[in-house]
């Protein structure tokens, strides 16, 4: 069993922005949707998305830099290489 996120962290606060538009989705499946509903919906679904967007974004200007410091050339072409050999 996964831990959960560590409050504070981006993937908990992804989780947390996440929350609401599962609860309207869930129920607009069960029930239908009005049209407010609907507009609730597509601000929250633009909300998150751009929370998607603004983490990866953090996520690859401090990982990736930090990969490029770890590993040598050899072994990322080593892991890259059993990564697209699946």
């Amino acid at each position: 069993m996964q831990n959960p996120p560590k409050s504070g962290s981006g993937v908990a606060c992804l989780s947390a922005g996440a929350q609401p538009l599962a609860g309207l989705l869930r129920r607009a499946l069960g029930e239908g949707s009005q049209s407010q509903q609907w507009q609730a919906m597509k601000t929250l679904a633009l909300e998150f998305s751009e929370s998607l967007g603004s983490h990866a974004q953090k996520e690859d200007g401090a990982l990736l830099p930090l990969l490029d410091k770890l590993l040598d050339e050899n072994t990322d072409r080593e892991l890259f290489g059993a990564y697209a050999a699946g």
